[in-house]
């Protein structure tokens, strides 16, 4: 009798175990759900991307906050060309100039068309730092001339 109380026991204990295992993966569904939810009803950020170094390369940049830790970044560029794209702490676009220092690549834009594809990319840092801090997306020919900025965004609008 003994030996059957005590498998019965350790029966219930891992049920209990294993129940509170699937409440923990439901809970993580969910707030993954949450999350994804809230990101579809976020607000873009909308930043222009100006022209350097007699370029004539415009766009613009969104930021899309995925959550409260990750951000969608959208870069258009309408006339479309093989760029190279980075995000990087700058205090203005004029820094952009002179420095090629790449905190986080950008997805690459290769088409050199009218319709030109957007590069998107996630980066982990919370929209809140890229709008409050000093934050610059850089653009550069990536095939030739790679030392000047060929148009520049900067995240807070020079706050």
């Amino acid at each position: 009798m003994r030996i059957t109380t005590s498998i019965t026991t350790g029966l219930v204990a891992l049920a209990l175990c294993a129940g509170t295992g699937l409440a923990q993966t439901a809970t993580g569904a969910q707030a993954d759900r949450a999350a994804q939810e809230a990101s579809a009803h976020a607000q873009a950020v909308n930043v222009g991307l100006i022209a350097r170094n007699g370029s004539g390369t415009t766009g613009s940049v969104s930021l899309i906050p995925i959550g409260s830790t990750r951000t969608r970044i959208i870069v258009r560029i309408p006339k479309g060309g093989t760029h190279r794209l980075a995000l990087y702490r700058s205090a203005d676009c004029y820094d952009s100039v002179t420095r090629a220092r790449v905190l986080v690549a950008l997805t690459p834009l290769n088409n050199a068309g009218v319709n030109a594809p957007t590069s998107e990319t996630i980066v982990n840092l919370p929209i809140t730092q890229l709008q409050t801090q000093n934050y610059v997306v850089d653009v550069r020919n990536a095939t030739n001339q790679q030392t000047f900025a060929e148009a520049c965004a900067h995240l807070n609008g020079g706050r």
